[in-house]
């Protein structure tokens, strides 16, 4: 769970602004109201397609998918794959913000510990300039 949660003013967030805030890794930020209640969430591309003088409120999914600390891990991952959602905010019972669900969240705790690498699988790379391919753990090879 993450508790990072972009506090985003409700009604105005502007491409001057928007450089200022530092967006998490996810696809959408979730906006507190002043009380810090969950008022809703906006995709990070719709507010860097957005005009400088749209509001967040015209913006945003003002009935977001939301769990309470609670919820069920399969709900949880049920709710992602029914909305193709990658974090869900978790509320409690005033829809104050107490963190988010990531997708790498619930598959940390579905996939079990033994089906797991210990170690990093190699990563091919691509062809350099020189016809050869590399991976992280190889010396290169030659394409030929």
């Amino acid at each position: 769970m993450d508790d990072g949660v972009a506090r985003l003013g409700r009604f105005v967030v502007t491409h001057s602004q928007c450089g200022d805030v530092s967006f998490s890794e996810f696809s959408e930020e979730d906006i507190l109201d002043e009380d810090k209640q969950l008022a809703g969430v906006v995709s990070v591309i719709a507010l860097l397609q957005a005009e400088p003088s749209e509001n967040v409120a015209a913006l945003m999914d003002s009935d977001p998918v939301r769990v309470t600390a609670d919820a069920d891990l399969t709900d949880v991952a049920l709710l992602m794959a029914d909305y193709n959602l990658y974090a869900i905010p978790i509320v409690d019972d005033e829809d104050r913000v107490l963190g988010v669900v990531t997708v790498d969240d619930v598959l940390e705790a579905i996939i079990p510990e033994d089906w797991r690498r210990r170690e990093p699988a190699p990563r091919p790379m691509r062809d350099t300039a020189e016809g050869t391919a590399t991976d992280d753990h190889d010396t290169p090879t030659s394409t030929d």
